[in-house]
């Protein structure tokens, strides 16, 4: 496998796309690098069409700083890691006031969909719809798409790539999906490959599902599984077996998934993509990228028993990611569409085959390459593209063989099977008007699409939108509806609330390519309006809720106004904020307002802050019309050269009172500062950064107690580190207090990429939450390393990425961005209680020792016991033969869920051997005894 190392400093300027994918594909673990038969041609870093800026933006927070690679099989790791930790709903603990834990409360978007790799439709009630989200889970809706409902549980894998239905008489209730996206998807460690957890099927409609046991990884810790990235699945209508395109395999199943064969391999190397159809009759047709011994296209006539090559010649040589679709009413007929590692037309293949006779190679089958007719309608939008195969699907309509559409960015349709270019229409995507805009109530990048069975005009669509329909699909200029009705797959990245409360319910967040968007009502079921577009970034409101102020990617800041003081002639009510001169900004680039004065903005403008001290629209000098622009942008920026940096800024947090304006910031490589009186002058800033910090870790999040400007948490959002850091004096000294959310107290191990963080302060005590890659962590005491935080909202939020909290202390209201979910709020009492606050205040209903985590473990492992009353109790430790080993602890202790280290260590500090151990609890008359395993 390829492995590369290179300085931090501007890790991607100057880095072609094809060096980049030796980072982005990090769950590897076979013999052969997953990633050595891709081909990528065109962009550099920073490049505005470059659709990897997202992805090595998420490289760079999450990655191993000591390696440079994300950790191997580190999703289904720290799934299983972070399942150890105790959810606030599943300890059944009361408070001693009898108070309950806070309920979440789903709040959408209801009218926007997330980014949708798999779409179905039900061939025994056309009601009913699955949907799958890339990180969002698997979706069901009964009556057309009027409603939705998450199949998902919230502790499976939110990863759905491809769903299949049995379409035989009697069998239709049998229903499969697949998990494990090799390329795209922003929510995991890297936007690049996000492995699965094999195959799911259902027997019931679709209404529940289970796992089928021989497609999962057998070892989680490692690649070491096809099953783990899932391209396609198909069931034949001839006999009902199960076909699946896998990581570089064919797979068979004749037993419903029980068992798997594989069907069609290469045996010299590995095809990052393939994919598979299957006729009526039973035919199969299968591709595997290019690079190896069975690359290209192949046809079975006997159910995969046998395959023949039919690829045609002059065919390319190189090429990536394959998909094909079958004609219906014709399946002699085969499209082939392709993505050769480039942009635009001429990096994109169309090829026609239809079957003769025979085992349908050579004079057997025909060719025709359509490539030259692929539509290339120019300007910044018109051209097809895939983006590198990231959205890349073809279909024929049901009753007419010539009636064919591509999607990548967008959507075409051709009469005549692309045999020309004068009946192709541009149907869905990016508008017609060939600029950023999008064409209505159907979004970029496609994914799926899916004809309704008993009339073939009606066409859904599945894209990064969510979900779309036509009614009529062979109109040239498509009218399509929405059906996003509580479809909440959207991906936040930030998300904020009126913090003065006069628009309580009001939330606003950005959201991975669907923009900004906001509501004011907290009826789930209401629609949320549209705000700004773009891959929506950091947020803000200011002046009592009428104020917003936004961003897009790559740090473009937008202030919109919705009372319009200036009234001028141009009817704007809206203004460009990104300051001129600011360059190198992060892909999700920060700012924030001061919450001591919201007419001042802190921006982070790549190697340096800059300020604007009045973003007032009041007074008309504030703003001017940019003559290039055509629009009004702020002229109060300045640029605080004190504060430069060696990277990126990447996280800014200033206080609020105690003392106010003092603003903290953070870079990429691990470094932070405190800038005194920041909102005027050019004080000089001092370096806060602990030599305890990892180094040249990314610095996500800096939250300040919003009632003491000295206390604040640090985050550290890349794996196998110390994630979480708490100063009480300003920065001067900083304090580990990950807790249980590490594996091992070094901070290697499988615990998870921490995003963000919020103290909040409503009432006496302080309640602390982290937003994390496996959902959401509270803790009201915070104790160094036996800090203990359990997972909040578990039989809601789940187990999905959450990028983004903002909380409110004037009315104890907190918002969750999930990157999959959506947003969901609660609302915490004035006592801090109703999130889950560690484990102060819980009396457990009984006594219990718990199984030490990790097991096996090396060097240290943590021991769990929960205590119903104040008691005298004992730990200690044994060897097998009953030799006392340690005594861990023996002393009085209040009741509550108590959690120990043990350092692998005997009575005298000694490191004990390998082996296996006892550890044996005793209070009054309960004890209890386990076995744990210690690795050298």
């Amino acid at each position: 496998m390829y492995k590369i190392h290179l300085p931090t400093k501007r890790i991607f300027q100057g880095l072609s796309l094809c060096t980049l994918i030796l980072f982005l594909n990090h769950d590897t673990g076979l013999e052969i690098g997953l990633e050595q038969n891709t081909v990528f041609v065109g962009h550099q870093a920073g490049d505005e069409d470059d659709p990897f800026a997202r992805w090595r933006f998420e490289w760079l927070r999450t990655r191993d700083p000591l390696t440079d690679q994300i950790p191997r099989g580190i999703r289904q790791r720290e799934l299983a890691f972070t399942a150890s930790i105790p959810a606030v709903d599943q300890i059944r603990l009361m408070r001693g006031n009898g108070q309950r834990d806070m309920e979440w409360k789903q709040r959408g978007p209801y009218n926007v969909g997330g980014r949708t790799r798999a779409l179905a439709l039900d061939i025994s009630n056309e009601n009913t719809i699955l949907a799958g989200g890339v990180s969002g889970g698997l979706w069901r809706s009964t009556d057309g798409g009027g409603n939705w409902v998450k199949m998902t549980k919230p502790e499976q894998l939110h990863s759905v790539t491809t769903i299949a239905q049995d379409s035989r008489s009697g069998q239709t209730d049998t229903w499969y999906y697949g998990t494990g996206e090799y390329l795209g998807n922003s929510a995991s460690a890297n936007g690049g490959p996000y492995s699965g957890d094999g195959i799911f099927k259902s027997t019931d409609g679709g209404a529940t599902w289970s796992t089928l046991s021989g497609t999962l990884s057998n070892t989680p810790q490692v690649f070491d599984s096809f099953f783990d990235y899932i391209w396609r699945i198909r069931v034949s209508p001839e006999n009902g077996d199960v076909f699946v395109a896998t990581y570089s395999r064919i797979y068979r199943s004749k037993d419903g998934g029980i068992s798997w064969g594989v069907s069609l391999a290469p045996s010299d190397a590995y095809a990052s993509y393939t994919d598979i159809a299957v006729t009526s009759t039973g035919i199969l047709y299968a591709v595997l990228s290019s690079g190896t011994d069975k690359s290209g296209v192949y046809r079975s006539a006997d159910n995969g028993d046998n395959w023949t090559a039919i690829t045609p010649t002059g065919f390319p040589s190189t090429y990536n990611r394959l998909v094909v679709a079958l004609a219906p009413s014709n399946e002699n007929v085969l499209y082939l569409l392709g993505d050769l590692g480039g942009s635009g037309p001429e990096n994109h293949i169309l090829w026609k085959y239809v079957y003769a006779s025979g085992d349908g190679s050579e004079t057997g089958g025909s060719w025709t390459d359509l490539s030259d007719n692929i539509p290339a309608y120019g300007g910044s939008v018109g051209d097809f593209d895939s983006q590198f195969g990231y959205d890349l699907v073809v279909e024929v309509k049901p009753d007419d063989e010539n009636t064919v559409y591509i999607g990548g960015t967008n959507l075409y349709m051709s009469t005549s099977g692309f045999a020309d270019t004068s009946v192709t229409s541009w149907i869905g995507g990016y508008a017609t008007a060939n600029d950023i805009s999008q064409y209505e109530n159907q979004h970029p990048d496609q994914h799926a699409l899916v004809f309704l069975p008993s009339n073939p005009k009606v066409l859904y669509a599945g894209h990064d939108g969510g979900v779309s329909l036509t009614e009529d699909n062979t109109n040239t200029k498509m009218a399509w509806k929405s059906l996003n009705n509580g479809y909440s797959t959207t991906q936040f990245y930030h998300v904020s609330l009126d913090p003065t409360g006069t628009k309580k319910n009001l939330i606003m967040g950005g959201m991975q390519d669907n923009g900004t968007w906001s509501i004011n009502s907290d009826d789930a079921s209401s629609s949320w309006s549209a705000i700004g577009g773009g891959d929506g970034a950091y947020s803000a409101v200011a002046k009592r809720g009428q104020v917003f102020v936004f961003s897009s990617q790559n740090g473009n800041v937008v202030l919109k106004d919705y009372q319009n003081p200036l009234n001028w002639s141009s009817g704007f009510t809206w203004f460009g904020l990104t300051p001129k001169g600011a360059s190198d900004m992060l892909f999700i680039n920060p700012f924030i307002l001061d919450p001591s004065d919201d007419n001042i903005i802190y921006y982070a403008g790549g190697q340096t802050v800059w300020r604007n001290n009045n973003i007032d629209m009041s007074n008309a000098s504030n703003y001017e019309l940019d003559s290039e622009l055509n629009y009004y942008v702020s002229t109060q920026w300045e640029q605080l050269k004190n504060t430069s940096v060696s990277e990126q800024i990447s996280s800014l947090g200033a206080s609020k009172e105690s003392p106010a304006h003092r603003l903290y910031y953070g870079s990429s490589d691990g470094k932070v500062y405190r800038l005194e009186g920041a909102n005027e002058g050019t004080n000089m800033p001092t370096e806060v950064t602990s030599s305890n910090f990892p180094s040249g870790a990314y610095v996500s999040s800096i939250a300040v107690d919003p009632t003491d400007g000295d206390r604040a948490m640090l985050i550290f959002s890349n794996y196998s580190v110390i994630s979480v850091w708490y100063t009480a004096d300003a920065g001067t000294t900083w304090t580990n207090v990950s807790g249980n959310l590490e594996e091992n107290a070094d901070g290697t191990g499988v615990g998870p990429s921490v995003r963000t963080a919020l103290i909040f302060r409503y009432g006496e005590t302080p309640l602390y939450l982290v937003g994390t890659s496996t959902g959401l962590y509270s803790t009201k005491g915070l104790n160094g390393l036996s800090t203990e935080w359990v997972r909040e909202g578990s039989k809601v939020i789940g187990n999905v990425v959450v990028d983004a909290l903002a909380g409110r202390d004037t009315d104890g209201t907190v918002a969750v961005g999930t990157h999959g979910n959506g947003v969901f709020s609660s609302t915490v009492s004035t006592d801090g209680g109703g999130l889950g606050t560690a484990y102060d205040g819980f009396i457990p209903e009984f006594f219990s020792l718990h199984q030490n985590y990790p097991n096996p473990f090396n060097p240290s492992t943590r021991i769990r016991y929960d205590l119903r009353e104040e008691i005298h109790v004992s730990l200690t430790v044994y060897d097998m033969l009953g030799k006392q080993i340690t005594s861990i602890f023996s002393e009085s202790q209040s009741a509550g869920v108590r959690t120990v280290i043990w350092d692998g260590t005997d009575a005298f500090g000694r490191n004990v051997s390998a082996g296996v151990y006892l550890y044996r609890i005793q209070a009054g008359t309960f004890t209890e005894t386990r076995k744990m395993v210690l690795l050298k």
